[in-house]
């Protein structure tokens, strides 16, 4: 298999490998906490991937993003049904998170492809920082501490 190749399969490993253990950690050690601690996991990779100096390199950086991805996603889902709590609100707000969620994906996408073209590859990875610290300190204010 190519080198590049890995560069998905990383990332593909670990958010599958890791996922239950995400949600798990959730329920022990508390929904913000892993949110925060996943989000930054996946933000300091990504620095790391847009200054990647060798596939290997890029490649551990990918598996990082995987892990911190496989942690904020039970959190993120956790944290919408405890915040919700009717269930007009609840169906609402999970419905936010979807269209958002498939909506960030295709701009994702069409954004990753005019980055790689106009700048270079690494930006797509960089792009991630500043929104990933903005996430980090959203999180800390805003998201309630429940267990």
């Amino acid at each position: 298999m190519e080198k590049a190749q890995w560069v998905i399969n990383a990332y593909v490993l670990f958010y599958g490998g890791f996922l239950l253990l995400g949600g798990r950690a959730g329920d022990l050690f508390g929904r913000q906490r892993l949110f925060v601690i996943g989000l930054a996991l996946f933000t300091v990779a990504s620095l790391v991937n847009g200054l990647a100096q060798s596939t290997g390199m890029l490649v551990g950086g990918r598996g990082v993003q995987g892990l911190g991805a496989a942690l904020v996603s039970p959190a993120v889902l956790s944290i919408i049904i405890v915040t919700f709590e009717s269930g007009a609100e609840r169906a609402k707000a999970l419905g936010f998170f979807t269209a958002v969620t498939a909506s960030g994906a295709a701009a994702g996408m069409l954004f990753g492809g005019l980055l790689t073209e106009y700048a270079s590859w690494e930006w797509v990875f960089l792009v991630n920082v500043p929104i990933g610290v903005c996430g980090v300190v959203g999180a800390l204010g805003l998201v309630r501490t429940i267990m």
